[in-house]
């Protein structure tokens, strides 16, 4: 079996959108997380510093990648959990399996050390997945 990480193993993506909406306030948008997910999610950055650029009527800083990602990582390492319920389906499952994810390795390495049970099937102690 083959689970995808975020969103079924941990959520990442609430997190991520406060973060962000966090750093757009900053510039001078007011933005709630709520406000972040509708306009950014499932975008890509260069679609998100296009909206940005448009509502400020200027390009955003050339750092806010960076700023961003920082934050999001920092967010993650404190506040990363599994799914609730997940820990335990997965002890109920008594195939092997593997945790895949379309997002880059920053995010399934957060994911694996935070929420570490659910991410990571060669990390739990007492798993009936064999690690492969």
């Amino acid at each position: 079996m083959i689970f995808d990480c975020d969103g079924v193993l941990v959520d990442t993506e609430v997190i991520a959108n406060r973060a962000l909406a966090s750093m757009v306030t900053e510039l001078g948008i007011p933005t709630t997380t709520e406000q972040s997910i509708a306009r950014y999610m499932g975008r890509s950055w260069t679609s998100v510093m296009s909206i940005l650029t448009e509502e400020l009527a200027a390009p955003p800083p050339e750092d806010l990648l960076r700023r961003n990602r920082e934050a999001v990582e920092d967010a993650w390492r404190s506040e990363l959990l599994p799914v609730p319920g997940i820990v335990e389906a997965l002890d109920r499952i008594a195939l092997p399996y593997r945790v895949a994810s379309s997002g880059d390795q920053t995010t399934t390495e957060f994911g694996s050390s935070s929420a570490s049970q659910a991410c990571s099937p060669d990390s739990r102690e007492e798993s009936s997945a064999p690690p492969t």
